[in-house]
């Protein structure tokens, strides 16, 4: 984007990266700290970078987008100007930020298991999938139009502001193959329905995110009639759960460069069982000290906007700091 004024610019980078830190948190459950750059980490030609960083499972940190505010540095090497309000040709501040395919590795990285992919409802394109179970003593046509009518029935509740995303899977094969494949890509909810089901007026349910608790039998009516608030839980669940790993994997007493080193070098290969993540301590901000971190394969990945603006001691050179940073190995 183009703008009059720097600080027009600036608001513009900041409010950018507010949009990407809710649609991280609020729709993909993905935890992430708000920060900038550092200047060796900024992007070349920007004033400032502003940044979201998240934690992956094995506690390594991922950029999951940025915001720049490049200044008038490319409007000048690209001769980008207007005519100001006084009638006078200047140069633009301009602003520069995007989310990629970053943010779905992100998601996976973050909600994914050993069984597949985990959805997060709000973004999910099946949140109820419907598996008939069409062998045994069950009659085809009764079945199907069970499951119609439940998925007619859900249609009429509502989550997140719009109607329950629902689909029946008729496909003609075995319902464990049926199951197992949605169970890998993630839906929020699998429901099984057979005849003994629909004698009963009630419903399977798996849920996605509590595959360890197996199945549940719920009353049909009872089930449609939750389903938002359950869908709402799922949701919020999913980014409860990240976010207590990231405050987990955050160590925050770390206050020199022995146990700096200690922590890092332990478990180098930085594996899922390893317990490594972020170290949020002080930095003085000479940037001669970074080439410590290099053999360890550690970087500053932001200045968090949290800041104590409490006095305390350099992590890389013992000298007096008051800002924090958060270093971490990264993708």
């Amino acid at each position: 984007t183009a703008h009059e004024t720097y600080d027009d610019a600036m608001t513009e980078t900041k409010q950018m990266l507010e949009v990407y830190r809710a649609f991280a948190e609020e729709f993909l459950a993905l935890p992430v700290i708000t920060g900038e750059k550092i200047a060796a980490e900024r992007f070349p030609g920007a004033e400032t970078t502003l940044c979201i960083e998240a934690m992956m499972q094995d506690g390594r940190a991922l950029q999951a987008g940025t915001s720049h505010h490049l200044g008038q540095n490319f409007a000048k090497a690209c001769d980008i100007k207007f005519q100001s309000r006084d009638g006078k040709l200047e140069h633009v501040h301009t602003t520069s930020w995007g989310a990629s395919t970053r943010l779905l590795g992100a998601l996976v990285m973050t909600h994914a298991d050993d069984n597949g992919m985990k959805m997060p409802p709000r973004i999910a394109p099946w949140q109820v999938v419907i598996l008939p179970i069409l062998h045994g003593d069950a009659n085809p046509k009764e079945v199907m139009a069970y499951c119609e009518q439940l998925k007619a029935e859900l249609l009429n509740e509502t989550f997140d502001g719009g109607e329950i995303r629902s689909k029946v899977d008729a496909r003609d094969i075995a319902v464990g193959e049926k199951r197992w494949s949605w169970i890998k890509k993630g839906a929020p909810l699998i429901i099984e329905i057979g005849a003994k089901d629909m004698a009963a007026r009630k419903v399977c349910v798996t849920r996605r995110d509590k595959l360890d608790q197996g199945k549940r039998f719920d009353e049909r009516v009872s089930f449609v009639g939750h389903i938002g608030q359950e869908l709402a839980e799922i949701q919020r669940g999913m980014f409860d759960s990240a976010l207590a790993f990231q405050k987990e994997r955050t160590v925050s007493n770390i206050t020199d460069w022995s146990a700096f080193e200690a922590y890092f070098s332990k478990g180098e290969d930085n594996d899922y069982t390893g317990g490594q993540g972020f170290v949020r301590a002080k930095w003085c901000g000479d940037e001669e000290t970074l080439s410590k971190l290099d053999p360890l394969g550690v970087t500053v990945r932001c200045i968090p906007f949290d800041q104590d603006g409490k006095e305390g001691t350099c992590v890389l050179t013992g000298k007096p700091a008051t800002q924090d940073v958060i270093f971490a190995r990264a993708y």
